[in-house]
């Protein structure tokens, strides 16, 4: 049966972040986001000039920078204009100074997303717990270990959605991604919000299963807050039979919707868990003759994900504000950047001292056999020059 997409959900834009390049580029940030009352940033829509000297960031971008500077304790998700000449020449500049960010190209907008340590630590922990839960499925299942140690988490990694003609029509970095080796794309994706409009996240999950054709087949969209509750929402693909025709139209399903997992004040509620099968992580093609083994990891679980996360970050804030005591007894170098003349740079000294021990390698093989006249033992050849470049090396 012939499978159809729902055009519907398609999107007239172009998203691509950054072009031609396998780097990573922003999670959930897309232009269309809604963001939080003081949790965004925007610069002047003004374009950048091609007078700003190559590889410099332009005049907006600074002030950007500069702004974004000082909301890391939300997430923050901003907006600048730049043409594309622009992007495309101070690409590498961009990349260097925003970790994520998005470009669309029609509209001319850099999209920069900045997480917050809070929404860093959660996304940290629950990858770690899947992928650790996978594991435990495998150790305790032979017949399905190979096939969990095929899974792996991507992390951020870059996702390229093309449409049916096969042009590429965005590209995302999930919070957290499960890579099957072989497939082309994840089978599970996670995408983390932190001051942001949820509705934002169903969005994203459509375009994830839409552009992909189902082959991404769970998209966990969590929503972290710190003064109402923190959700969990799923959404999978769902199959609509196209009456006369032998085909079905490929459409979403929200299997689980908004539930809460936290309160406010940091307590666990809803007695719930998010659930995962192996045959979520990838294509039928990959799974064949695989038992559809499940997992859970529990709302309170979760809970104590985003606490802990809390407790992290509140204690950085706590001793960034005391006087940092100085060790006793220890001077700190200058902070020069320039190597001295006399000094070999540790890449270079690594270098020589591997060249150097192969080389005794080579010579300790020659002196295997090594004996005095009188046979009598003596030191061997290979072991007095080891000690004679070792008294060098110490003057």
């Amino acid at each position: 049966m012939e499978v159809k997409h729902n055009p519907s959900h398609r999107k007239s834009h172009r998203i691509i972040t950054p072009p031609e390049r396998k780097t990573l580029p922003s999670p959930p940030a897309s232009g269309e986001r809604d963001q939080a009352p003081g949790a965004s940033t925007e610069t002047s829509s003004s374009f950048s000039s091609l007078s700003e000297t190559a590889d410099e960031l332009p005049e907006n971008l600074l002030t950007l920078k500069k702004k974004l500077l000082g909301v890391r304790e939300h997430s923050s998700v901003a907006t600048a204009k730049l043409s594309n000449e622009d992007y495309e020449r101070c690409y590498d500049k961009i990349q260097a100074t925003f970790r994520r960010f998005d470009y669309l190209f029609q509209k001319e907008l850099i999209i920069i997303r900045m997480p917050s340590p809070i929404h860093e630590f959660f996304i940290w922990k629950l990858g770690i717990a899947i992928h650790e839960k996978l594991r435990d499925l495998g150790r305790q299942n032979k017949q399905v270990s190979s096939f969990t140690n095929k899974i792996d988490n991507g992390l951020s990694g870059h996702i390229e959605l093309l449409d049916k003609n096969g042009d590429e029509v965005l590209k995302r970095m999930p919070d957290i991604q499960f890579q099957f080796a072989g497939a082309e794309y994840p089978g599970v994706v996670a995408e983390v919000a932190l001051t942001q409009d949820v509705k934002q996240l169903g969005k994203i999950a459509k375009e994830y299963i839409h552009y992909s054709w189902a082959a991404i087949q769970v998209v966990i969209c969590v929503d972290l807050n710190t003064d109402k509750e923190s959700t969990i929402s799923v959404w999978k693909p769902a199959y609509t039979p196209i009456p006369g025709t032998g085909e079905k139209e490929l459409s979403y399903k929200e299997v689980v919707k908004r539930e809460p997992f936290r309160t406010a004040d940091g307590n666990p509620i809803n007695q719930g868990s998010l659930t995962l099968h192996l045959h979520d992580f990838v294509t039928e093609e990959f799974r064949q003759g695989i038992s559809n083994l499940s997992f859970s990891i529990s709302y309170s679980e979760m809970a104590e994900m985003l606490n802990s996360s809390q407790r992290i970050h509140e204690g950085r804030n706590v001793a960034a504000k005391r006087k940092r005591p100085i060790p006793r007894g220890v001077k700190r170098r200058s902070a020069s950047l320039e190597s001295e003349p006399e000094e070999m740079i540790d890449q270079d000294k690594a270098r020589y001292d591997n060249e150097a021990a192969a080389a005794m390698k080579k010579l300790d093989t020659q002196d295997e056999t090594y004996e005095d006249v009188e046979g009598e033992e003596e030191e061997r050849p290979a072991k007095k020059r080891a000690q004679l470049a070792r008294d060098c090396a110490s003057t």
